[in-house]
């Protein structure tokens, strides 16, 4: 004679609750529906970028120029690659970053010196 087992109860998934409130008295339940808007607007402003795709592509530019500035620049084939452009199109557009970036002056300076603009 084999041992009688007793399966456990069957396990359902997450029981999902759907928020009633037609029993709440009728300013709660106008609150709710607003502070569940208030919340979602906040959200979705809070995800927007809050600069344009030039001011972050000018900031990399010029991110970029800083850190091969000790080295006297970007060898050409290196700005061909990130940024499309080569030697002098290169400063150019760098000097238009800095510009569009708000650099402090100290760096504006530095950059003017080692990329000769």
């Amino acid at each position: 004679m084999q041992p009688h087992t007793t399966r456990p109860p069957a396990v359902t998934g997450p029981q999902t609750h759907s928020a009633d409130t037609s029993d709440l008295p009728t300013g709660l339940d106008e609150q709710i529906k607003q502070y569940r808007q208030r919340r979602r607007d906040r959200h979705k402003n809070e995800c927007l970028p809050t600069r344009s795709r030039a001011d972050r592509e000018a900031e990399e530019i010029v991110r970029f120029a800083v850190i091969w500035a000790p080295f006297g620049g970007p060898p050409g084939m290196e700005t061909f690659v990130q940024f499309g452009v080569t030697g002098r199109g290169f400063v150019d557009k760098l000097r238009q970053s800095i510009l569009q970036a708000r650099c402090d002056p100290h760096v504006s300076r530095w950059l003017a010196r080692v990329y000769e603009y």
